[in-house]
């Protein structure tokens, strides 16, 4: 319904790359064909960012800005913080992992993809 309303969907996952065919297979069995692409980290960043040298964070970030996002599903609070202080219209899916703080002024909590179709209307 999101494509229906003229977006354009793209995942974009921490998963690392080695792991991006069943990445693929997942969004499929839940989205069918609703996603025009899906990104993944590379192996090296994804190690990296597991010795703490790169954060997931940045590269989630830096990626919605390359591909020009203007709407952003995420479940990170952090990412959410990053992607709303830039301008871009987020919704933060409510999931017990994001609960830890207040949320970031944009920030749209939501709490299943139909309420984010909703609020596109």
């Amino acid at each position: 319904q999101i494509r229906n309303q003229g977006h354009d969907l793209i995942a974009v996952s921490s998963t690392p790359k080695l792991l991006e065919g069943r990445t693929r297979d997942c969004i499929y069995k839940y989205f069918g064909n609703a996603f025009q692409d899906v990104y993944c980290l590379d192996s090296l960043t994804f190690i990296f960012g597991m010795l703490g040298f790169v954060k997931r964070e940045d590269w989630k970030y830096k990626k919605y800005l390359e591909l020009e996002a203007n709407i952003v599903i995420e479940d990170s609070l952090d990412i959410s913080r990053k992607c709303a202080s830039s301008g871009i219209r987020t919704f933060l899916l409510d999931y017990p992992w994001n609960q830890r703080e207040a949320d970031a002024e944009r920030v749209e909590r939501v709490s299943n993809w139909r309420e984010i179709v909703e609020r596109l209307k």
